[in-house]
């Protein structure tokens, strides 16, 4: 089981050879398995700690976002939408089950029957000035419009047979509510 952690230091000092009165790093923790991410946590807490020990310094590790389940895709509702991408001659790589789906739709999806609709803006990696470019022009416009064709098939679809709802909702229930990992804060 993976762990993914993406930093960021929006506070660092201005100057080179002058150590800032302030240094501020934020961190994301992604992991699908609870004890995982909590050891992780933990090692950061205590890296921080042997860092600043012996130092007039202060240092505080503070565990702020919620903790996210992984997602749990339908797969009645991916078949419906992988269906309809292709009935529209849209190309669509799946990426179900991958670990950067462990977010707040993962949450969603233990609760009720759910995909991550995911579509192709460009081919830069998300989050990314490039993929941000992309998406605000024609090729986001054309993304949502193609987005809101797919998943308004893919209702329809499950409106007008019963028994793909049926077996989502049954699947859902077969899979029971998570005990491993519960949405929450992080201690």
């Amino acid at each position: 089981v993976g762990t993914q952690i993406m930093w960021a230091v929006p506070e660092g000092g201005t100057q080179s050879n002058v150590v800032p009165s302030r240094i501020v790093v934020d961190c994301s923790l992604w992991s699908y398995d609870e004890a995982v991410l909590l050891r992780t946590l933990e090692r950061i807490r205590s890296g921080v700690a042997r860092v600043v020990s012996g130092t007039k310094v202060h240092a505080e590790v503070d565990a702020y976002e919620p903790l996210y389940l992984p997602l749990e895709p339908s797969e009645p509702l991916v078949a419906a939408f992988e269906r309809n991408l292709k009935f529209l001659g849209i190309p669509y790589e799946s990426r179900q089950g991958r670990l950067y789906d462990a977010t707040d739709i993962g949450n969603v999806s233990h609760i009720v029957p759910t995909l991550h609709a995911d579509i192709v803006v460009d081919t830069s990696r998300t989050h990314t000035p490039e993929h941000v470019a992309a998406c605000s022009g024609p090729a986001g416009e054309q993304y949502l419009r193609t987005a809101m064709a797919t998943l308004a098939l893919t209702a329809f679809d499950l409106l007008r047979d019963p028994n793909d709802l049926a077996r989502a909702k049954r699947q859902l229930a077969e899979r029971g509510k998570p005990t491993a990992l519960r949405p929450g804060r992080l201690p």
